[in-house]
């Protein structure tokens, strides 16, 4: 937290000239250990279900969220209800792996502001809330425990995957970010967009709704800062990606070297298909996602809230607002030079066998799709959700482990455009791909 408590001692925040004042100044502003825990304990608790996407625990749990942000004064997007419910961004998504075939559910985001000087630039500070859900619910990765821990036999008649370092403990940060600025009254030069995603663990759907609905005109979101599984297992590294798609982004992390104890390293600097900075990109906003690649029991019904190391968690919680306060604040020109050669804006995953069927597809593999970004490749193509490729420049899709982007199913391809077979409705379409210019 230094660089904060140097703003605020530099005059953005009035200080009364007594010791004990500063003191006590510094200890309203400060990231609380327990209020982290607070928020991962109440959002990986078994009352929200896992948080799976569209069903009740998640929509509970951005209750929770949302009245976080009303208590803290936040500003939200819309002034109708005078409830949590002016929070939302509300949107339908279409199912990955659902014993549903097609099925199509609700969810939201929760969107807060706070008012910095200028009102018509904007950061984005996110990451998803929703997890990994309970047992019969539509989930794509969920997996059973990895390891050979004593409990992974318990764990195996779970019927939870409470989802704690993926992603309650980032949505904790963001709410305890979010609680120090508004209670420090620091002084902003910009904006700031506070949002947690549904719907990350199906498809990025949730962060690909907001990029194509924004909530201010697109060309005010300046930069965009996600966080994901901000603290995992002991060993998880504590790192952030897609830095190159704007210069800014590596100046303030040399910077705060010198400002803290905790380092974050440079891990990959162009963008990953898989997390929520990526819609940003898409659409040419500067993002990185910040984080860990944390795997031990992510994923699995071990992911739970007694598990984390809170320190920790506060320690890199005083790193992130350090340095998103000094994104804020900066002077750059926020100019998009990331490189988006290859990548698609198109998320999906495997249709189900029942899926296929019903569309009278017999081959072995289908990829749905459930989100395209607007100015993406994938848009270009005239790609929709629901669209079910069935196959790539006249070959049958290769079984893989999907995950959701649609350049793992294209792979590496010998020429710059594919074409699509795809079954939309009842009609077979064929449509053209720009992979690479």
């Amino acid at each position: 937290m230094k660089y904060l408590l140097i703003l605020l001692l530099c005059g953005f925040i009035s200080f009364s000239c007594k010791e004990s004042a500063d003191i006590e100044k510094e200890k309203s502003i400060e990231i609380s250990a327990s209020q982290l825990r607070k928020h991962v304990d109440k959002l990986a608790s078994d009352e929200f279900e896992g948080r799976g996407a569209g069903y009740r625990g998640e929509k509970e749990a951005a209750k929770y969220i949302a009245g976080v942000f009303k208590e803290l004064k936040l500003e939200p997007p819309q002034k109708i209800h005078n409830t949590y419910e002016d929070y939302f961004q509300k949107f339908d998504f279409h199912t990955v792996t659902s014993s549903n075939p097609w099925e199509i559910l609700s969810s939201q985001n929760v969107v807060g502001f706070i008012k910095g000087e200028s009102l018509n630039e904007f950061i984005v500070i996110g990451g998803h809330h929703d997890g990994q859900g309970a047992k019969g619910q539509a989930m794509l990765g969920r997996d059973a425990p990895e390891s050979e821990a004593t409990d992974s036999i318990a764990a195996f008649e779970d019927t939870i995957w409470n989802s704690a370092v993926d992603n309650a403990v980032s949505i904790a940060v963001i709410m305890e970010i979010a609680r120090v600025l508004k209670e420090s009254n620091a002084k902003l030069k910009r904006s700031i967009i506070f949002t947690t995603f549904s719907a990350e663990e199906n498809g990025l759907d949730g962060s690909v709704y907001f990029v194509n609905h924004p909530v201010v005109p697109k060309q005010e979101i300046k930069g965009m800062v996600n966080l994901e599984k901000i603290v995992g297992d002991p060993d998880a590294e504590f790192l952030y990606v897609s830095y190159s798609t704007n210069p800014i982004f590596e100046e303030i992390r040399k910077s705060m070297d010198t400002l803290s104890a905790i380092k974050m390293t440079p891990f990959y600097p162009g963008m990953i298909a898989n997390t929520d900075h990526y819609p940003f990109t898409q659409r040419s906003i500067p993002a990185i996602t910040v984080g860990t690649g944390s795997r031990i029991n992510v994923h699995t019904p071990l992911d739970h809230a007694d598990r984390l190391d809170y320190d920790l968690l506060k320690d890199r919680s005083e790193y992130i607002l350090d340095y998103v306060t000094q994104l804020i604040n900066s002077d750059s020109d926020f100019s998009y030079e990331g490189d988006n050669s290859g990548l698609l804006g198109v998320a999906g995953g495997p249709a189900t066998p029942e899926e296929k069927l019903s569309k009278d597809f017999d081959g072995e593999v289908a990829y749905k799709v459930t989100s395209v970004i607007k100015d993406s490749r994938g848009y270009a193509a005239g790609l929709i959700p629901g669209d079910l490729i069935v196959a790539i420049d006249n070959q049958p899709i290769k079984y893989q482990k999907f995950y959701q982007g649609l350049e793992d199913v294209i792979g590496d391809p010998d020429k710059k455009t594919s074409v699509l077979k795809i079954i939309r409705g009842d009609q077979v379409v064929l449509t053209s791909i720009k992979v690479f210019e």
